[in-house]
């Protein structure tokens, strides 16, 4: 080849000697092209152990070394699985390779199990599809096996054909809609399970396939075996959420929850070697053995048993009463540490953590989850990109676990954040307080080119703002553009007007993430703001409104559900709305008002700050629905509260308490030496010697005023809360004030009902005074995320008050507050006051009252238990109502949304309410409450007794609830007739 140059071989190697490096260049080249070697990973060592294998192996050496040695074949025979190294020259390489590896495709024989969210899923696809596969397994050269009871299909067969298999149950699955619809109307369950020809009409009506689920066993997680939410880290892993059984997760490698000693006796570690066999337990018995007892912060690396990983990580986690918070905290740092980086050393690609040291170790669980994200964080900015580590899954089976992990994920990794699957979150209706400044928000403040019609902010701090203008002049983290399924933004008015001010560019983004595909109503599509003030825009595919008679309004529903879910998920602050579906789709502009408010409302959110309902200048009608809409939930709160304040009279407020004075004009009363004073304010503000804090039993609420006074208070006492929560059962503890300017925070279970809020209170000022504190704030208990009837809060928490003073004549605590946060709750309280004025003045008791006591007196001359009469706040019957699960699967995501409204339309016509009005109510004793207790139970229904006066509601079945009713009918009737019998005994005897 005309190159000076010549090799020797040395220790395995090819040196090349040459005269100029240009020859040396050329010869490694020339060498490089001739020669080549290629190696083959064998799955399964049977395959190196076939006739076949040895005849194929024999024929190719036979043919290609026939004149001179042209290529050489080394079998590496391991455990289970082998290699295959072949070398030579080239050409001869590539030809053996290539038919060693179709021999070796063809005949590994491999076992793979392919997870559902669930068997309906696989039901749709057997009965409706009527997938091949499952019908002609030999033609696509495999075994199935359906699991329905773990959601799973076994695939077995040839390492192509599997593959081929999973491939086309993804593609199908991707094409479905799955939806569950959970309801808990009374009789709901015992309707549907005897009407199993729905299932049949479903499936012929709408082409959907409809499954009852077992409540106790479904799951309202994503499946274990899919992410609720994952994290793309920046040249580093993928970091996953999971609620799954860490005992059937596959993964590289799993971290267990050890103790000390190696001994794997019960929790995870005991479900673990369960799992794993008794290999797990010798492997570390022989660890102990050989180093030791291990210490809190340790970890170290066994084979796995049975487990469907290759290796166990044993990382001893602290228990948190062991250590002071802040070497536990350090503790559980090196542990989760040292577990990554013997993964590494291992050279393993995936992980599974879960929540170490935050079971039966005590450790707090939002701290725990905290630890282990930022560790994992720490971690990868370290690895600089060099990680062997491409995926940390975060595996926890307890819901709490998972939402606690989830938490901090979006806190300490949310910027990097791909795709989130929310939890389900109980909605919850805040009370609202109207403030006479505009908010500014969170990005810029105000916008010229935007008029603000209505500003409120509601108690968790959520800013609702009513804007008239032109919505791409909004200066919001998101803006919301409503879309036509062809995705062009040039065919409505809003999207014309946001893309006239967003440029080109937002439309090429627009079709990108389509995917050259049509959207369908209720299709949400993410893209950048281009020229707008916004971050993000959310491009929606509204309905067409079909007069109530079809899905659009549960579609439109959806719609703002999805885009406040990605503004919190993403962690952006503000969002704005247009009036979505109000034109030539045709919506009800009062009904898109009506939505709208009450879908943000109910949102369940931490990120979000405020939200803009933008309406365009010339559309008069929509701004009068929408501000309409606006004064309907905020304005009458006020004007109830400055009314009844208002009209309060002179003489009424120069009333004299037989223990004291009331000055209800400045919200203040005298009992005794104490002084209670009822404030509007924020409690956070207060200079008190304690706050109260309502809070679970637990001390970890963190939800309305419970939440603003730990925020404001800050992390340590929440660390405190949770040291002190982890010691048994109590009903009240007390921290230090953190960040606030009292001395203490008490912490108390508030109560459900009057008399536990009324029996709080004196528990708490019975704890003031032991330790000498002068003052005391309280906010209003149960009225906020409680939902408590604010009258009965209000009687309570003064009541417990006046009892304290006049009972216990305290020496110390002489200054009680109930700082208001909502303004209309001053009514109750002030009103709460006059009723105690009035009651220590012998003011004539309510006709209720007067009924009630003097017909008691009549019949009960002494009370027992059987005979103890009940009012509302005693009358209340445990409801054990089961839902009914339901799970709908179809191709057509409109078809599912028909199905869920036929079945709710279908049980709404037998569903029924009826209610009983009689005074003789009140005086059910225990034996008539027991009948009720048996009634519920008996017939599925629910007995319920109004606030409200003398009335039980009984809902459920239509042919349930007249049996029912006709029963209770009788006991009233009963109850009746013995007042009378009783009153003609008395006159009898008084004769």
């Amino acid at each position: 080849s005309g190159i000076n140059a010549t090799y020797e071989i040395e220790d395995g190697a090819v040196v090349l000697i040459g005269t100029t490096e240009a020859s040396l260049a050329a010869a490694e080249e020339q060498i490089k092209s001739h020669l080549n070697f290629k190696s083959i990973e064998v799955q399964d060592i049977s395959v190196m152990k076939k006739n076949e294998w040895k005849c194929l192996i024999d024929e190719l050496v036979t043919k290609l070394n026939a004149s001179q040695e042209n290529v050489s074949i080394e079998e590496i025979p391991l455990d289970k699985s082998g290699e295959v190294i072949v070398s030579g020259y080239s050409l001869a390489v590539m030809e053996v390779f290539e038919v060693l590896s179709d021999f070796v495709q063809q005949n590994t024989i491999i076992e793979k199990s392919i997870p559902f969210k669930s068997s309906t899923i696989l039901t749709f696809l057997k009965e409706v599809k009527k997938m091949d596969l499952f019908y002609d397994e030999a033609k696509m050269g495999v075994k199935i096996e359906v699991h329905n009871a773990a959601n799973v299909i076994s695939v077995s067969g040839p390492v192509e054909n599997v593959g081929k298999v999973e491939t086309l149950l993804s593609a199908a699955i991707s094409r479905l809609t799955y939806s569950v619809l959970k309801i808990t109307k009374p009789g709901a369950k015992k309707f549907f399970e005897d009407k199993e020809s729905y299932v049949d009409t479903v499936m012929s009506k709408f082409s959907c396939v409809l499954r009852l689920s077992e409540h106790h066993v479904f799951a309202e997680s994503n499946g274990s075996h899919q992410a609720c939410c994952q994290v793309q880290l920046p040249n580093g892993p993928l970091v996953a959420l999971y609620q799954a059984d860490l005992c059937n997760h596959s993964v590289d490698v799993i971290v267990n929850a050890a103790n000390e000693d190696l001994q794997h006796i019960g929790g995870l570690a005991g479900a673990l070697l369960k799992a794993a066999g008794p290999v797990l337990q010798k492997v570390c018995d022989s660890i102990i053995k050989d180093k030791g007892k291990l210490e809190a912060g340790d970890a170290v690396i066994t084979e796995a048993g049975k487990l469907p990983c290759s290796y166990v990580i044993h990382a001893v986690g602290p228990r948190w009463i062991d250590f002071d918070p802040e070497t536990a905290k350090k503790r559980l740092k090196i542990a989760v540490m040292r577990s990554l980086n013997l993964a590494e050393t291992y050279n393993l690609q995936s992980i599974a953590i879960p929540a170490i040291s935050s079971g039966i170790f005590g450790f707090p669980l939002p701290l725990c989850a905290e630890i282990i994200v930022s560790t994992i964080r720490e971690y990868w900015e370290n690895s600089g990109g060099g990680s062997v580590l491409k995926q940390i899954h975060l595996v926890n089976h307890d819901e709490k676990q998972v939402c606690a992990v989830s938490n901090a994920v979006q806190k300490l990794l949310g910027e990097y954040l791909t795709r989130s699957t929310p939890q389900p979150k109980k909605l919850r209706i805040p009370n609202v307080r109207r403030k006479n400044v505009e908010v500014e928000s969170p990005r810029s403040g105000n916008v010229r080119s935007l008029n603000k019609l209505h500003v409120t902010q509601t108690i968790e701090g959520l800013n609702i703002i009513v804007v008239q203008g032109n919505i791409q002049e909004a200066n919001t983290d998101i803006i919301v553009n409503t879309i036509g399924p062809d995705l062009d933004l040039n065919s409505g008015a809003v999207s014309r007007a946001i893309l006239g001010k967003a440029g080109p560019k937002l439309q090429q983004l627009l079709f990108a993430e389509g995917q050259g595909g049509k959207g369908f109503a209720g299709c949400i599509y993410q893209t950048k703001g281009c020229n707008l003030g916004c971050i993000e825009v959310l491009h929606v595919v509204a309905p067409q409104w079909d007069q109530g008679n079809g899905p659009s309004k549960k579609v439109l529903i959806n719609i703002i559900k999805g885009c406040l879910n990605i503004a919190e998920t993403s962690q952006l602050e503000s969002i704005s709305f247009p009036a979505i579906g109000t034109g030539n789709l045709c919506f009800p502009r009062d009904v898109v008002a009506k939505l709208m408010f009450e879908q943000v409302l109910t949102f369940n959110r931490k990120y979000l700050k405020e939200v803009h309902f933008v309406v365009h200048p010339d559309d008069a009608s929509t701004v009068q629905a929408m501000s309409d809409e606006f004064r309907r939930r905020f304005d009458q709160h006020l004007k109830s509260t400055f009314t009844v304040l208002n009209t309060t009279s002179v003489s009424e407020l120069k009333q004299e308490h037989l223990l004291g004075s009331t000055s209800l004009a400045s919200g203040e009363m005298k009992i005794g030496q104490v002084l209670l004073q009822v404030v509007h304010g924020d409690i956070t503000k207060e200079t008190t010697d304690v706050i109260v804090n309502s809070t679970n039993n637990h001390f970890t609420l963190k939800a309305g005023v419970s939440k603003a006074i730990l925020d404001a208070a800050g992390q340590t006492v929440e660390d405190e809360c949770a040291l002190q929560g982890l010691q048994g059962k109590q009903r009240l503890i007390m921290t230090k004030a953190g960040n606030l300017q009292c001395k203490n925070i008490i912490h108390i279970v508030g109560g459900k009902d009057p008399n536990q809020i009324q029996d709080a209170v004196q528990i708490v000022l019975q704890e003031c005074e032991r330790n000498q504190f002068s003052s005391v704030a309280f906010p209003a208990f149960g009225t906020g995320q409680g939902g408590m009837n604010p009258s009965q809060v209000a009687d309570a928490m003064v009541k417990s008050v006046a009892e304290f003073a006049s009972k216990i004549s305290p020496a110390a605590l002489h200054r009680i507050r109930f700082v208001i946060f909502q303004p209309q709750l001053l009514t109750e309280f002030h009103s709460s006051m006059r009723k105690q004025q009035d009651s220590n003045l012998g003011k004539p008791k309510t006709f209720w009252e007067k009924g009630k006591n003097a017909i008691a007196a009549v019949i009960w001359g002494n009370k027992n238990k059987e005979n103890k009469e009940f009012g509302p706040e005693d009358f209340v019957l445990e409801n054990t109502i089961e839902p009914v699960v339901m799970e709908i699967c179809g191709e057509d995501a409109q078809n599912v949304e028909k199905s869920i409204s036929w079945i709710e339309k279908v049980f709404e016509k037998e569903h029924s309410i009826k209610t009983i009005n009689s005074e003789f109510i009140f005086h059910f004793t225990e034996r008539e409450r027991a009948k009720l207790k048996n009634l519920m139970e008996n017939h599925q229904i629910t007995i319920e007794m109004e606030q409200s006066g003398p009335q039980i509601r009984v809902c459920g079945l239509h042919l349930d609830v007249l049996t029912v009713y006709s029963e209770i009918q009788e006991m009233v009737n009963e109850v009746r007739d013995k007042l009378a019998r009783q009153r003609d005994e008395d006159r009898k005897s008084t004769r």
